[in-house]
């Protein structure tokens, strides 16, 4: 039996992608036909350009992660020790060099931020994600994505009326719509009309590119849509990637629509593209319709207070020097008895050393074989209502996965707030 690819293409039909066998039929040793099947590869086409893009995007996201982790460590020692200099240089009134120190802070923030679409196109972001009208969301931002399309793009709106809550992060969810308006003015730079959509609808998984589950289940499909210059076909499979842009040097990174793919993977979603060029182009957002989730941590307001004093023992897990000083330091000003550890091991064994130790503020990431989690975990077992606060500047997938849901664990991402922090601290024990 021989096999071999080729395709079906009809007049009106699209082509079809097949794999056919051919098997001869001989009768007294000679051939007078042949049995010829076909099997459509379309779905299989499919899935393995999913499962490439997939493994391109994992192999990306560990490369930025490595970098992330290192360069938020940074990010957390440098704002740190500038807002204790902040602080010092205030009490003593010398206005003019907080002023200083504030830009300096701002761009070190603008780091972390950067940081943070680093990692959402790897989906290792750390979302602040709740339950979000996505109409509501839509909404309010009209006025606003008017603004930025200009009065010579028409806005359509079409919200659907049925519910259309989803658990998401919201400025995230904000910044790719806003991407995508952009984009969509850009293509239409004699003006056009620009449409955004939602509805209520029930997808297998597997249809929609999340997992290769066949259960059905709501989503919110979003779409933005324009009538623009359009994608050309041959790079319609390229513009999620990082890095990649058709627009000139200093007018695009390449980075909003890669973001936008990681936010909606994390958040178990998804976004794809269809578009003809010269006509239109239409990108659909899907986002599972959100389920009542009572574990929602609420660490309430942080207090404007630089001055207030607490009191209470944290034990302190930080395998960078820097960074453990930074917090060290943070933890003694605000008032609390610190117990300090450089890894897991240490951590634990300190903890079961002392037990008047009231919270753990941990990193995720430690060499020696023991990361926070698991020592969380550890602590948990042996103490189940202590309060384990774990700070993260890159945290694989697969160990935040390993986080139970508990009352008493709550994760940051570092860079943290100098300013902010204690306050949270202070919350946590008065929960336990």
């Amino acid at each position: 039996m021989q096999s071999a690819t080729g395709v079906f293409c009809g007049k009106d039909e699209p082509i079809i992608p097949v794999q056919f066998f051919c098997r001869p039929i001989i009768e007294d040793s000679n051939l007078i036909g042949a049995v010829v099947s076909f099997i459509d590869m379309t779905n299989q086409i499919e899935m393995e350009s999913k499962l490439l893009q997939s493994q391109k995007m994992e192999a990306i996201g560990r490369i930025t992660g490595g970098v992330a982790h290192d360069f938020n460590n940074l990010l957390t020692v440098i704002m740190g020790n500038l807002q204790f200099l902040k602080r010092g240089l205030a009490d003593d009134g010398r206005v003019d060099e907080t002023e200083i120190i504030d830009k300096l802070v701002k761009a070190a923030k603008n780091g972390a931020d950067l940081n943070k679409r680093l990692l959402s196109f790897s989906r290792e972001q750390a979302l602040l994600s709740k339950a979000e009208d996505i109409n509501s969301i839509l909404g309010d931002m009209e006025s606003f994505i008017r603004c930025i399309i200009g009065e010579d793009v028409n806005l359509v709106l079409k919200l659907d009326e049925d519910e259309t809550t989803a658990k998401i992060d919201k400025t995230q969810f904000e910044n790719v719509i806003v991407n995508l308006c952009v984009n969509a003015k850009d293509e239409m730079p004699s003006g056009g009309e620009l449409t955004i959509a939602t509805r209520r609808v029930k997808l297998h998984e597997s249809a929609n590119g999340m997992s290769m589950s066949n259960i059905e289940r709501d989503y919110i499909e979003i779409t933005v849509s324009d009538n623009g210059r359009g994608i050309p076909a041959d790079i319609q499979d390229k513009v999620f990637d990082p890095f990649f842009t058709t627009k000139a040097m200093g007018e695009g990174s390449g980075f909003g629509l890669s973001t936008a793919f990681g936010f909606l993977q994390q958040s178990g979603g998804n976004i794809s593209v269809e578009s003809r060029q010269g006509e239109w182009t239409r990108f659909t957002l899907h986002l599972p319709v959100a389920i009542e989730d009572s574990s929602t941590h609420q660490t309430g307001p942080a207090r404007s207070k630089t001055d207030v004093q607490y009191s209470g023992t944290v034990l302190l897990v930080e395998d960078d020097s820097g960074v453990r000083d930074v917090a060290t330091q943070l933890l003694l000003e605000a008032g609390f008895t610190v117990i300090a550890a450089n890894d897991g091991n240490s951590g634990l064994e300190r903890f079961n050393n002392n037990p008047n130790i009231d919270l753990v503020f941990s990193d995720i990431m430690m060499p020696g074989g023991m990361n926070g989690i698991d020592m969380a975990k550890r602590i948990l077992q042996e103490k189940p209502t202590t309060p384990i606060l774990l700070a993260t500047g890159y945290t694989q997938q697969s160990l935040k996965d390993k986080i139970d849901e508990s009352d008493h664990i709550t994760c940051i991402s570092k860079p943290y707030d100098t300013e902010k922090l204690p306050d949270l601290i202070n919350s946590m024990m008065g929960k336990h």
